[in-house]
């Protein structure tokens, strides 16, 4: 993707924010240059090459609804269309379709393939809270969580979020069969999933 922002002294929704996989780490920034600083600093005290100032915005307007970037290719922009904005109640009716889904067939992956899903959620960008979901507004969303998930748990729990492409609890879909997931995703939710994915 090759992208820029329209005006990068307005803060857009969700603040500037740059995710380090490396570290595991979401850099913020109040401004645009305080924010470009501190992934410089960040990466370079950890030894890591920070990323050109390209790739922030390229990532940045992955995270953000068409509004935001100007994009090079239709294809960028109609990708930032579809994917809108991470809502309370996208994540709701996305979680609910999970539910609905495990009920005809009941079958978790075993705890290892969980883990290891896990893993690649915990580091991805995608992983994100979803607006309006506050400890109150989010009560519905675990409930149906626990209908799929029951007691068990990852090492990573804590860092799932929700994935903003197809609008799922991560917490949930990681415990649910690739089959049962890669039958129900529409072509173009697979169709915007990262080549990191494992759901691709």
């Amino acid at each position: 993707m090759a992208a820029r922002l329209h005006n990068n002294t307005t803060v857009p929704a969700g603040g500037f924010r740059y995710w380090v996989a490396e570290t595991e780490t979401w850099i913020r920034g109040a401004t645009y240059p305080d924010w470009r600083d501190k992934t410089v600093k960040h990466c370079k005290s950890n030894e890591l090459d920070p990323p050109s100032e390209e790739a922030m915005i390229d990532q940045l307007c992955e995270q953000l609804d068409g509004n935001w970037c100007e994009y090079a290719t239709d294809s960028d922009r109609n990708k930032a269309e579809r994917l809108g904005r991470l809502t309370r109640e996208k994540l709701l009716a996305g979680t609910k379709t999970l539910v609905e889904w495990f009920a005809n067939g009941r079958e978790k992956v075993v705890l290892s393939v969980a883990e290891d899903r896990a893993k690649v959620c915990s580091k991805c960008f995608y992983n994100q809270n979803a607006e309006g979901c506050t400890p109150c507004a989010s009560k519905p969303i675990r409930m149906l969580v626990n209908k799929i998930v029951g007691g068990d748990k990852t090492s990573l729990d804590q860092r799932l979020q929700a994935c903003r492409i197809c609008g799922c609890s991560n917490k949930a879909q990681i415990w649910l069969s690739l089959e049962l997931l890669q039958k129900h995703l529409t072509k173009s939710v697979r169709a915007s999933l990262p080549e990191w994915c494992w759901k691709g």
